[in-house]
């Protein structure tokens, strides 16, 4: 009974970490992506996580065919280019030359260090560049004042500590999809004797983390009690290890009380309440909410309608922006219950991805949003059904914005609609923006 339940999908949480044993054994997973859609959106992240890993040579073999193909002019050309060696002597210059770059902008105020997004994989320091002698080895008067972390993997960045020990008017830090919990980047944190300015965190998934690892735990604590007061927005990766996702989650809800952004994925309805219970304590100051659910739950309707009512009943009265991206069906009269407790709130941006017919949605949108002017922009992404023959239909995504014949009724309640992407925050544009 409880095989058919993991097979079917009822303990999402529990078949995600059973398909972490598998992450490098490529024809099981092969094999799981053909049980069950289920199976197939949890299987399909872990195999195009690193494609091209020299665990598995024989994705490689279309280079070889391909090299075998080329002209001798070509090949000759390869052969200059491939002496190794010879890279092997530029990190110093590269150190160097960023460095100089750096200290040569007197009033250089932000800075962003991003991983290099045409080699998958690759960070732009590794062991041998220390970020101390790029960014803190210049003098006491460096104006740094904030500085953006994008994909760099920590393991690699050396003497942290004395970098921003030298960065006197730092204003604040952000950490997007790096990888920090399984790194010595923590402690080196927890022992800055200046107050470390975290103002984002967006997680990426790290998993070799266990709740049971008493020092982490204790570890990833002591940084948010010493720091949590800077924290404003905070952010989870949709495949983001549960038990580090909620671990941090519990964390941060107790020391951290001025989160202005939060977005996370959630796949179960208990979940999905602890989540609820963070949006509860954050009330007072966020602003933007980004909320993606990939819940199953059965023909239970009064388990889903407690969940929605409670997300209704916990939103700010304002808010900025709203995002609710459902990946299960969840029914027309949830949503409609959902959408008449909003009568209270007002969402400058509102976006609502659904798994069922627009149409089913509308006249509860026009009823609740439109009416009582919930919001000044919106967008939704559901399905529409196209008539392929006489006795075949089909569905396809469509934006509210692209049905044309529906939005003059929006236009005359002053409520713009646009396409979903267009309204849709992503977390490192956002903060490169807003600081």
């Amino acid at each position: 009974m409880a095989c058919s339940k993991v097979m079917l999908g009822d303990f999402p949480e529990l078949t995600y970490d059973i398909m972490q044993y598998f992450r490098n054994d490529i024809p099981t997973l092969h094999s799981c992506i053909l049980v069950n859609r289920f199976w197939c959106q949890i299987v399909i992240p872990l195999l195009w996580k690193d494609p091209f890993s020299m665990k598995n040579p024989k994705n490689f073999h279309f280079i070889e065919i391909y090299l075998q193909k080329i002209s001798e002019k070509d090949k000759t050309q390869l052969n200059r280019f491939s002496k190794y060696e010879s890279f092997g002597h530029n990190h110093m210059t590269i150190e160097n030359q960023l460095s100089k770059i750096i200290n040569s902008q007197k009033n250089l105020k932000k800075i962003v260090i991003a991983h290099s997004k045409y080699i998958y994989g690759a960070y732009i320091f590794d062991t041998s560049i220390p970020l101390y002698n790029i960014i803190g080895g210049t003098n006491n008067t460096n104006p740094l004042k904030i500085i953006i972390f994008h994909k760099i993997d920590f393991r690699n960045i050396l003497r942290l500590k004395e970098a921003f020990e030298q960065l006197s008017v730092l204003e604040s830090i952000h950490i997007l999809d790096c990888l920090i919990f399984n790194t010595n980047f923590i402690q080196q944190i927890i022992d800055l004797n200046k107050p470390f300015k975290l103002r984002s965190l967006f997680i990426r998934n790290e998993y070799v983390f266990r709740s049971e690892d008493e020092d982490k735990n204790l570890q990833i604590e002591s940084l948010f009690q010493k720091f949590g007061d800077y924290l404003e927005n905070i952010g989870f990766e949709s495949i983001v290890n549960c038990e580090l996702k909620y671990r941090v989650l519990e964390i941060i809800s107790n020391y951290c009380k001025n989160i202005r952004f939060f977005d996370i994925y959630t796949t179960s309805i208990q979940k999905a309440h602890i989540v609820l219970d963070s949006v509860k304590i954050f009330e007072q100051n966020l602003n933007y909410l980004s909320i993606s659910a990939f819940i199953l739950y059965g023909k239970d309707d009064e388990s889903m309608i407690e969940l929605f009512l409670r997300l209704a009943n916990v939103l700010p009265c304002k808010l900025e922006y709203l995002n609710l991206s459902c990946s299960t069906e969840i029914t027309k009269s949830i949503w409609e219950v959902f959408l008449k407790n909003l009568k209270n709130i007002f969402i400058k941006k509102f976006l609502l991805k659904i798994s069922i017919l627009v149409n089913d949605i509308l006249p509860y949108v026009k009823e609740y949003i439109i009416k009582e002017n919930i919001a000044e922009y919106l967008a939704i992404r559901g399905y529409i059904e196209i008539l392929v023959s006489e006795n075949n239909v089909h569905q396809c995504r469509k934006d509210l914005f692209n049905m044309t014949d529906e939005l003059k009724e929006f236009e005359l309640y002053n409520i713009k609609v646009k396409e979903y992407n267009d309204l849709y925050i992503k977390a490192h544009e956002f903060i490169d923006e807003m600081y």
